[in-house]
């Protein structure tokens, strides 16, 4: 049982790494791969970690890298190039491959287990999510004129489970991480709406969400785990601000 459980990311990152090779040579697979890829995520992960589906320790260590996939997989139809896919494939595959080894390990091998490396990966993945879903929410309302009021709502969801999930993997209580978690949710939907009046790309859109993320969760959870001093608020101020003004500097306004 532990052998099947050992080769369980192996399995997963090839699998990933397969379905996105499919759809960047033969497109019209597309649906049928996100739809594979997803249930490979959902079925291997459960079995990973069991189906206690009453416990949000498997809603976290499903949804994470889910809405990681999925988020991708969108972002993935935009492109064009070659190597721009398979770049996109690669990161794909290795961070699910690195996120369910460390599941897997502290799952099952507790004693082997990397202090903070799921905590530490998982703001990695979700941070990522968030600029995929931006990327690909900014790009169906440039495309498609998709209408805010359907998108909002979405992402208001998506980043209620991002920040909740953050919270949860940190050890926060639940009261505390509910409330910071519709916080943070309210205030990200917020930023997104207005990213979307930007006159810039839909790319330089997402870096701003995904900037937004970052600073929200570095300083809340800084805040909840009593951390937060006035070296770590410069720090993280400074740092986004820098980031911030290169995105915007680099962009190409519409």
């Amino acid at each position: 049982m532990i052998l099947i459980h050992r080769v369980t990311p192996f399995v997963l990152g090839l699998l990933l790494a397969a379905g996105f090779l499919f759809m960047a040579v033969w497109p019209g697979t597309a649906l049928v791969m996100i739809v594979l890829m997803t249930l490979a995520c959902v079925l291997l992960l459960g079995r990973l970690i069991g189906w206690e589906i009453g416990n949000f320790q498997f809603w976290n260590f499903v949804g994470t890298p889910l809405v990681f996939i999925v988020s991708s997989a969108g972002l993935f139809l935009f492109f064009e190039n070659m190597l721009e896919k398979l770049l996109l494939a690669a990161v794909v595959a290795l961070g699910v491959f690195l996120y369910t080894e460390h599941v897997f390990t502290y799952r099952h091998t507790p004693a082997a287990y990397k202090t903070y490396a799921l905590e530490h990966l998982s703001l990695v993945l979700h941070i990522l999510s968030i600029f995929f879903i931006s990327a690909v929410s900014h790009g169906l309302i440039l495309f498609l004129q998709v209408p805010l009021f359907i998108l909002a709502p979405i992402f208001f969801v998506l980043t209620l489970f991002v920040v909740y999930s953050m919270f949860w993997v940190s050890k926060i209580e639940h009261a505390r991480a509910i409330s910071y978690a519709l916080a943070g949710a309210v205030l990200l939907t917020e930023l997104f709406l207005a990213s979307s009046y930007l006159p810039t790309g839909f790319y330089t859109n997402a870096a701003v969400m995904a900037l937004g993320v970052y600073i929200f969760l570095g300083l809340s959870r800084a805040h909840v785990l009593e951390k937060l001093t006035k070296t770590v608020l410069v720090r993280y101020l400074t740092l986004g601000s820098v980031l911030l003004l290169v995105a915007l500097g680099s962009a190409r306004w519409i």
